[in-house]
C-alpha cells in the first residue's frame, strides 16, 4: 500500500546513493526561500530551451516527450483498471463533487481583476474533492487530496477549441509538486502504480523526502489547497489557493478515520447541514529568482509574498441524496487546467504536459461535454 511504501521511504532516503544532493531531514517544515532560490537557479541553469515572457523554458523535444507521456498515462490507466473499468489517470477516487458559487471580493485590488476575477458578478461552479492516486485507496492512506474548481459561464478566447464556457483550476494539499517536471512525475506515477515506490525513492531521495513531507494523513477536508503550478493572471503570473473560511468545522464530521471512505462522509455530512465556505486567493509572482515557473517543485514563499484574497467559493447546502446525485453527474466531467481562457493560461513544463496527458486520460476513460451555466 502507498502508506507502507512511503513509510519505508522515510527510512531509506537518508542512505540512498544518488546523483542528487543529499536530502534535508524529513520533516513537515517547508524549505526556506533561500534554499528554494538556490535549487531553482541550479535547475533552470541546466535546461536547454527558449525562455518566454512568462518565465517558461520551452524545451526543443517537448512534442515527442509529451506524446510519450500521453501514451504512458493510458498504459497506467489500463494497468489500474478495476473490474474492467478504466478510471482517471490521477485522482481516481472522488469524495464528492458539489455545486458551488464563486463570489468575488469587492475589495480585491486592481492587480487581480483579470479573467474570471474581472467582474463583480458571482459565477456558478462545480467543485470536486478527491484523493490523488490513479487507484482507489482508503482515505487514511498517505496521499495528496484534490480540490478542482470548474467555473461556468466564462467567456473569452479559449485555450482549447472546445466551444466551452468553463474555467478549471486544479489544486492539491501541497504548495508545489515533489518532483521537478512532468517526466519525473510520470516516472513516479508508474512506480506507484506498479508498487515500486521504494525503488523509486532509492533513485530519487530528494523527491522522496518532499513526498513524505507533503503526504501526511488528513483527518478532515477542512484544509488548505494550492494550484502548485502557476497560471497567467492577465499580464501577471500567479498561483491560486483556497482555505477554509472562519467558523468552518475543524474536525471530521459524520465518521471516524477508521471508515475507508470517511472523507466522503465528512463532506456529505457538512453540506447537508449548511453551506461550506472557502476563501480564494492569488499569489502574484514577485521574486523570479525563487518563484520559478518552470520548476514544478518550486515553493513560492508565503511570508515574503502572501496570497491576496479575491473571493470565496461557497459549496451549496445539499441533502446527502442530492449530493450523491450531483457526484454521479459530475464524475463524468473532465477536469483539465487547459479548459479555460487565455488570461488564465497554465504555465510551466508540468502544465504544458497536462494538455495532451489529461486529454488522453479523459478520452480513454470517456467523459461528457463541458457543462453549461444552469
Amino acid at each position: 500500500m502507498l502508506r507502507t511504501s512511503i513509510g519505508l521511504l522515510a527510512v531509506t532516503i537518508s542512505a540512498c546513493a544518488s546523483s542528487e544532493p543529499a536530502p534535508a531531514p524529513v520533516t513537515n517544515d517547508p524549505p526556506t526561500w533561500e534554499e528554494d532560490e538556490k535549487a531553482d537557479g541550479l535547475f533552470e541553469a541546466n535546461l536547454v530551451g527558449e525562455r518566454n515572457q512568462w518565465g517558461e523554458i520551452i524545451r526543443p523535444d517537448e512534442a515527442a516527450t509529451f506524446e510519450g507521456l500521453a501514451a504512458k498515462i493510458n498504459e497506467l490507466q489500463r494497468l489500474l483498471a478495476a473490474n474492467g473499468e478504466v478510471h482517471r489517470g490521477f485522482h481516481a477516487k472522488m469524495h464528492g463533487c458539489m455545486k458551488a458559487e464563486l463570489q468575488p471580493d469587492p475589495a480585491r485590488p486592481a492587480s487581480t481583476r483579470y479573467g474570471v476575477f474581472a467582474s463583480d458578478e458571482s459565477r456558478q461552479a462545480w467543485v470536486r474533492f478527491s484523493n490523488g492516486q490513479g487507484k482507489s485507496l482508503k482515505d487514511n492512506e498517505r496521499d495528496v487530496r484534490g480540490f478542482a474548481i470548474k467555473l461556468l459561464g466564462v467567456e473569452g478566447t479559449r485555450l482549447l477549441d472546445d466551444g466551452a464556457t468553463t474555467q478549471d483550476f486544479l489544486m492539491t494539499t501541497r504548495p508545489a509538486s515533489h518532483v521537478n517536471d512532468a517526466v519525473e512525475f510520470m516516472d513516479f506515477a508508474e512506480s506507484a502504480a506498479k508498487g515500486e515506490l521504494v525503488g523509486w525513492g532509492l533513485l530519487h531521495p530528494v523527491s522522496a523526502a518532499r513526498l513524505f513531507r507533503q503526504t501526511a494523513p488528513v483527518s478532515t477536508l477542512v484544509t488548505k489547497y494550492w494550484t502548485g503550478s502557476p497560471y497567467r493572471l492577465g499580464p501577471s503570473v500567479a498561483k491560486l489557493s483556497v482555505w477554509p473560511c472562519n467558523g468552518q468545522p475543524t474536525t471530521t464530521q459524520g465518521a471516524t478515520t477508521d471508515n475507508p471512505d470517511f472523507l466522503k462522509v465528512d463532506l456529505e455530512t457538512r453540506v447537508s447541514t449548511g453551506d461550506v465556505c472557502f476563501e480564494l486567493g492569488v499569489q502574484i509572482r514577485k521574486y523570479p529568482d525563487n518563484e520559478s515557473v518552470e520548476k514544478a517543485s518550486s515553493v513560492w514563499d508565503e511570508q515574503r509574498n502572501p496570497f491576496i484574497k479575491v473571493g470565496r467559493v461557497v459549496l451549496s447546502q445539499r441533502s446527502i441524496l442530492e449530493a450523491e446525485a450531483d457526484a454521479d453527474y459530475c464524475n463524468d466531467f473532465a477536469f483539465n487546467p487547459w479548459h479555460g481562457i487565455t488570461e488564465h493560461q497554465p504555465l510551466g513544463h508540468m502544465n504544458r504536459a497536462r494538455k495532451p496527458v489529461y486529454q488522453a486520460s479523459a478520452n480513454l476513460r470517456g467523459h461528457v461535454d463541458e457543462p453549461r451555466q444552469q
